[in-house]
């Protein structure tokens, strides 16, 4: 089933944490060690392996745990639970999501969910964004001094067969920039993200 179509359940458990995001087709590791959280964790696993990570907004102070309203749906691919009842686990995007209000705050808090629909995008009209998109990564990557990790990334990228999971890997791999990160996360349109992404790494290039 593709990512964009996966099915999702009415609610679903969050961590929220600060300048974290989480994209539909990438891989996230995290270390849980909060006790709410090791108890969100085993919630997960004993339902439907699902959680999302909730991105607390960069406009709130410190000590706030104020969330972005959209996240992506996550699901454990792999979990190591230690002795001290840590954890270390591999959390895989799915599927966009919008919180739209909560069912449970403590000790962890569980979101009812709405699915935020990728909009339909024809290849042959994004192709010249992907082509502009992959070559300006490549010089980013140069200019980085990133160059070990050129080859994997590129690897990967020619294995997605649409324009909208292009614009995700990069963005989860590439863009360091916290609010860049979340706009381009709740864009439902791939030739937007697309767009943007051309323009933020062509003005870096250019700095």
């Amino acid at each position: 089933m593709p990512f964009s179509k996966t099915e999702l359940p009415d609610t679903i458990p969050i961590i929220a944490l600060r300048n974290c995001h989480l994209f539909p087709r990438c891989i996230l590791p995290l270390y849980i060690y909060e006790p709410r959280y090791q108890d969100m964790v085993r919630y997960a696993l004993a339902h439907d392996r699902m959680f999302s990570v909730a991105t607390i907004r960069a406009d709130e102070p410190e000590d706030s745990e104020e969330v972005y309203e959209e996240s992506t749906a996550g699901l454990v691919r792999a979990c190591v639970k230690q002795n001290d009842g840590t954890s270390h686990l591999i959390l895989q995007g799915l599927r966009r999501i919008r919180f739209t209000g909560w069912t449970q705050e403590e000790p962890f808090r569980i979101a009812t969910i709405e699915p935020i629909d990728e909009e339909p995008r024809d290849v042959a009209d994004t192709a010249h964004l992907v082509d502009e998109l992959l070559g300006i990564t490549r010089n980013l990557l140069i200019e980085r001094e990133q160059t070990k990790i050129t080859a994997k990334l590129f690897d990967h990228l020619e294995t997605l067969d649409n324009p909208g999971a292009v614009a995700d890997v990069v963005s989860h791999n590439l863009v360091e920039d916290t609010e860049l990160r979340q706009h381009l996360l709740a864009e439902p349109d791939p030739i937007h993200r697309l767009q943007w992404l051309v323009e933020h790494f062509t003005q870096e290039l250019a700095d």
